[in-house]
C-alpha cells in the first residue's frame, strides 16, 4: 500500500482545532489534485459545513475512541481511496488503544491552545499538555493579541520539547510569530558567562535554539556528574534532573563533557564545571550538538535544589 500522509491536529475540546482545519483547507491547494479524509473524533461547537467540505473534496467521518485503529482506519481508507487523512483528535482518547494503519506517515502533529484559559488549565491538567506538546511539531496559541501573557512558560515548555516550534496565530490562523521572547538572563556578547543555579533550564534550550551563538564561548555552572557505559573513557554528562511535571517526570538534561583534565570524577557527583563551548555533529543522532571542553573542574557539595523544578 502506497504510504499517505497524515495531519494529527490535537488539543482541548473549544481550543479552536475545527477553525484552524477550516482555515488550512480553504488556503490549501491540494484538493486540486487529491482527496482528504478529514476524521472527527469529538464535537465541538463549531460545526463543518458538509457542501462545502464537498466543494474541496474531503470526506468528514466521524470517529469514536474504539474505532481508532489499524483495523477500522485500513476499511474506511479502502473504501475511499483517500490522498491524505486530516485528524482532528480528542486528547482525551487512551493514546494506548490507538493504532494506525503502517502505510500511515505521520507528516504533522499540530497542538492548538486557547491561551486564554492556558494558564489555568496548565496548572490544573499539565500531564495532558506534555502528552500532546511532546509529540507536536507545531504548538500554536490562538486568542491572543501578543505573546507576553505566555513568556512565563518558556522554559517549561521547551523543557518538554525543543525541537517543536511554539507560536501565536490570528483568528485567520496565520502566524503572528513565536510564542516566547523571552531576554535571558546573562549576557552573550561576553565572552566568559557564568549560569546561576536557577537559569540551567533557560540556558539549556537557548543552546538547543541558538547554538552557534555558544561557539568558543567559556561558560561556568554548577552540574551533576552523569558517567555510562555508552560514552568514551573520561567523557560525562553534566547536567541537572529537571520536573517538568510530575514526581515521576523527572529527566536529565545535560551537555557532553570532553575530560580533557583527566579529573577522576565519579558518577552522580556534583562538580563547579568552567568549560569552553563546542558545536559539533553527533554521528548517532545525525545532528549537531554543544559539546564542553573542559578548564576547571572542581568538585562541590550537592546544590541546594538538586532538582530543577520547572512545574510550578
Amino acid at each position: 500500500m502506497k504510504r499517505i500522509p497524515v495531519f494529527m491536529i490535537n488539543g482541548f475540546l473549544e481550543a479552536g482545532k475545527t477553525e484552524f482545519i477550516l482555515a488550512t483547507i480553504r488556503r490549501d491547494e491540494f484538493y486540486k489534485r487529491g482527496t482528504t479524509l478529514l476524521l472527527v473524533c469529538e464535537e465541538g461547537e463549531i460545526e463543518y459545513d458538509l457542501k462545502e467540505l464537498e466543494k474541496y473534496k474531503v470526506t468528514l467521518q466521524q470517529i469514536n475512541e474504539g474505532e481508532l485503529n489499524a483495523n477500522n482506519l485500513d476499511k474506511i481508507i479502502q473504501e475511499g481511496k483517500y490522498n491524505r487523512v486530516v485528524i482532528e483528535m480528542n486528547c482525551m482518547f487512551d493514546e494506548n488503544t490507538i493504532s494506525f494503519p503502517k502505510y500511515f506517515d505521520i507528516s504533522q502533529i499540530i497542538t492548538i491552545i486557547d491561551g486564554i484559559t492556558f494558564p489555568t488549565y496548565f496548572a490544573n491538567m499539565r500531564q495532558k499538555f506534555v502528552d500532546m506538546i511532546k509529540i507536536s511539531d507545531v504548538v500554536a496559541f490562538n486568542k491572543l493579541k501578543d505573546n507576553s501573557s505566555l513568556q512565563p512558560f518558556d522554559t517549561a515548555l521547551k523543557m518538554i520539547n525543543n525541537q517543536c516550534l511554539f507560536c501565536i496565530i490570528d483568528e485567520d490562523c496565520i502566524s503572528l510569530g513565536k510564542a516566547f521572547e523571552t531576554p535571558l538572563p546573562y549576557n552573550l556578547k561576553e565572552k566568559e558567562i557564568e549560569i546561576k543555579d536557577d537559569d540551567f533550564g533557560i540556558f539549556y534550550i537557548d543552546t538547543f535554539d541558538n547554538r552557534n551563538h555558544y561557539e568558543n564561548k567559556i561558560v561556568t555552572f554548577n552540574a551533576w556528574v552523569v558517567k555510562s557505559n555508552k560514552l568514551k573513557e573520561g567523557e560525562f554528562i553534566a547536567g541537572r534532573k529537571v520536573l517538568t511535571c510530575c514526581a515521576n517526570d523527572i529527566q536529565l538534561y545535560g551537555f557532553l563533557v570532553t575530560n580533557s583534565l583527566n579529573q577522576n570524577l565519579k558518577d552522580d557527583s556534583w562538580v563547579k564545571i568552567k568549560a569552553t563551548c563546542k558545536v559539533e555533529y553527533n554521528k548517532e543522532y545525525d545532528e549537531e550538538e554543544l559539546v564542553l571542553y573542559p578548564i576547571e573542574l572542581t568538585p562541590i557539595k550537592p546544590i541546594k535544589n538538586e532538582i530543577l523544578d520547572l512545574s510550578k
